[in-house]
């Protein structure tokens, strides 16, 4: 049985990894006119303000918003996961302490990548369908505690026989 199951699952595996690589180039489409740079620039191992800055808030966005993973981020910045994962701290320490340059940069950002055709994962899809089920599982108990409590009422009564 886990056998077959995996065989189903292996191939949306590769779609979902494709449609991520999709969705980096997107969001660094948005980058790239946004700042000015070229992916070559992006890469680049350079330390010098902007660039490090550039490439903190492109895995900010791509993991908070986006769902997308340390690993596959730091393959598309030619980063390691673990500094990506470090930037995107760093953007959260930003963020909190309300840093006016980040904040319009995020704020403008966004603005454009909302009104990019960006697709939603079938994770996400799932997701989405997961919390409805959920939602529905509660419902559904909370009207099967309501007939239990009813049945034993009636039952201390006296007017149901079994």
């Amino acid at each position: 049985m886990f056998k077959d199951l995996f065989f189903l699952t292996f191939p949306l595996f590769f779609k979902i990894k494709n449609m991520n690589q999709d969705k980096l180039q997107t969001i660094f489409k948005v980058f790239s006119e946004h700042f000015g740079i070229t992916y070559d620039e992006f890469t680049d191992r350079s330390r010098k303000y902007p660039k490090p800055f550039q490439r903190s808030l492109f895995g900010y966005i791509c993991f908070n918003y986006f769902k997308i993973s340390h690993t596959e981020i730091g393959k598309f910045s030619k980063i390691d996961r673990t500094t990506v994962a470090h930037s995107i701290n760093v953007i959260n320490g930003h963020i909190k302490w309300d840093n006016y340059d980040v904040n319009q940069h995020l704020d403008k950002l966004l603005l454009k990548l909302n009104s990019e055709e960006i697709n939603h994962t079938p994770f996400q899809i799932l997701q989405v369908k997961y919390d409805e089920l959920f939602n529905e599982y509660t419902q559904l108990k909370i009207k099967y505690k309501r007939l239990v409590n009813e049945k034993n009422t009636n039952k201390e009564i006296g007017t149901v026989h079994y």
